[in-house]
């Protein structure tokens, strides 16, 4: 477990025992005590290439275009020969 979470989890057990014997009004002991550690964030977005192959949005609408493509040249073929698919490719 990381320290900061370790922390994060301690100050939370003590927070709810000490608030149960405290006023609330009054500043917490904990707090005084365990300031919340928090992992610093970036404070620059880095720019990154769109990568040229895999998973990327051009394959990704080509790939549907070129379905919707072939799902219509189906219905198509299955009109005008009145056949389905499947028997047009002689599986059936």
């Amino acid at each position: 477990m990381s320290l900061t979470l370790q922390l994060t989890v301690h100050r939370a057990a003590l927070t709810m025992v000490h608030n149960k014997n405290a006023n609330k009004s009054q500043t917490s002991l904990v707090d005084k005590l365990m300031p919340v550690m928090t992992p610093p964030q970036p404070s620059v977005t880095p720019k990154l290439d769109s990568p040229k192959f895999g998973f990327n949005d051009y394959a990704e609408r080509l790939n549907g275009r070129a379905a919707m493509i072939g799902f219509v040249l189906m219905l198509v073929i299955e009109y005008l020969t009145g056949e389905g698919i499947l028997s047009w490719l002689g599986l059936k």
